[in-house]
């Protein structure tokens, strides 16, 4: 028996070990770290630069975009007072041209079915 008793023994004192490697065995690993070199950090920051200038000139030139276009209705709304044409005629500027919308077409009526007699 006590060949018995000494591997018990010595299988249950080692039940915690067994358990604290496997629990650290299963410990998420500490994360790995991405880093780019100096010469490559640089070169991330000049192409951010140059996305921000970009979205800056992008920014700028619609506000010149909108200026013109401004421009361009008020240059068609004088040549519409110039003429003393109604209201109603509007500008296109997509062709340079005037015209008066065509009136709405009449809804469509719904077709009911037909009921069968007896």
């Amino acid at each position: 028996m006590s060949g018995l008793f000494h591997f018990a023994r010595i299988v249950f004192s080692s039940i915690p070990l067994i358990i604290i490697s496997v629990l650290l065995a299963q410990s998420p690993a500490a994360p790995v770290k991405y880093e780019p070199s100096e010469v490559e950090q640089l070169r991330l920051q000049l192409a951010a630069k140059d996305a921000q200038i970009a979205q800056i000139q992008f920014q700028n030139a619609q506000y010149v975009f909108q200026q013109a276009i401004a421009r361009l209705h008020a240059e068609a709304d004088k040549v519409k007072a110039e003429h003393k044409w109604p209201a109603e005629v509007q500008f296109k500027p997509e062709t340079l041209t005037f015209a008066v919308p065509a009136p709405p077409k009449p809804p469509v009526p719904e077709k009911k079915p037909l009921e069968k007699k007896p």
